[in-house]
């Protein structure tokens, strides 16, 4: 059986239309590798929306925890994040000129994270939240996260890269997240 030329034509056109989606889906990936999905395109005037949405990327993406002695700044963050670089990390990529210091130097506003200590009631999207680890009272604020509103719900929770899980998670501000809260600090941008 003999195809006509009208129908290689179709079958040529559906075998390029097949390629080229194909190439748009694995350049989409590869975009996706390196930059935020486009529903949390960065490109609004609001820095903590854009912070937000670097946080939920990060969380998406749930990078593996690395300690910060092990890791520099600029590493890609395939190599692994801590609290305080995952800070560093969205609010650089927001655009934001802070530099990368550890959680207790954030907590003091030091390295550009000026801000005010506010209450958990008063807490707004991405103001970051501390602990300090039960087996190191010496150390306050040795732990810290970025607090997001769900839309629906409207209840708060957690961006933080965790140690215990070794990597990079979004989960509810509660049980034992919420008892051991000992700061909340929102930035000024």
């Amino acid at each position: 059986m003999s195809l006509s030329h009208g129908k290689w034509t179709i079958l040529i056109g559906l075998a390029i239309l097949t390629l080229a989606t194909r190439q748009a889906a694995e350049s989409s990936q590869n975009q996706m590798r390196e930059s935020p999905p486009q529903e949390t395109a960065l490109t609004t005037s609001n820095p903590r929306s854009s912070v937000r949405g670097w946080y939920l990327w990060m969380a998406a993406k749930a990078p593996k925890y690395v300690m910060d002695s092990k890791i520099r700044a600029d590493d890609p963050i395939e190599r692994g994040v801590d609290c305080s670089r995952l800070h560093y990390l969205c609010h650089t990529r927001a655009g934001l000129p802070f530099r990368r210091v550890t959680s207790r130097e954030i907590a003091l506003g030091l390295g550009g994270w000026i801000g005010s200590d506010v209450s958990i009631d008063q807490a707004d999207e991405t103001d970051l939240t501390f602990w300090t680890w039960k087996n190191r009272p010496d150390r306050p604020f040795g732990h810290t996260g970025a607090l997001i509103i769900h839309p629906q719900t409207g209840l708060l929770e957690v961006v933080h890269a965790s140690q215990s899980r070794g990597e990079t998670v979004h989960e509810p501000l509660q049980g034992t997240l919420l008892r051991d809260l000992v700061k909340v600090r929102h930035l000024k941008y």
